[in-house]
């Protein structure tokens, strides 16, 4: 079915009617970040520090965080689903803002 899905998208973006590229829809991405950089500045301007190491999020915190549900990284965080699906994946860093709040979600996890 995902294959059927991808050639829909692909015929219709060859059309030019691909529905991720519609006005509608850059203009909630750019939304999005927008209210993302914002959000980053004013974390930024408080100076507050995250009480977590890059070190430490990288040694301790995100390698437990494969057992959690991408939903449960969002409801952490308030970011996309590919984004913490990334950040779970090891493919991306989350911005310093989310660490402690990636840190609990860790240290609520049953040692494996």
């Amino acid at each position: 079915m995902y294959m059927a899905g991808a050639a829909s998208r692909a015929a219709a973006s060859a059309a030019g009617l691909d529905p991720t590229q519609s006005r509608q829809a850059r203009a909630k991405r750019h939304q999005t970040l927008v209210k993302r950089k914002a959000d980053e500045a004013a974390w930024a301007t408080t100076g507050a520090r995250s009480p977590v190491t890059e070190a430490q999020l990288h040694e301790e915190v995100l390698p437990r965080l494969s057992q959690v549900t991408v939903r449960q990284l969002q409801d952490a965080t308030g970011l996309s689903s590919s984004g913490c699906s990334m950040i779970r994946s090891g493919k991306r860093t989350p911005h310093p803002r989310h660490w402690a709040a990636l840190a609990e979600l860790a240290s609520s996890l049953p040692v494996s």
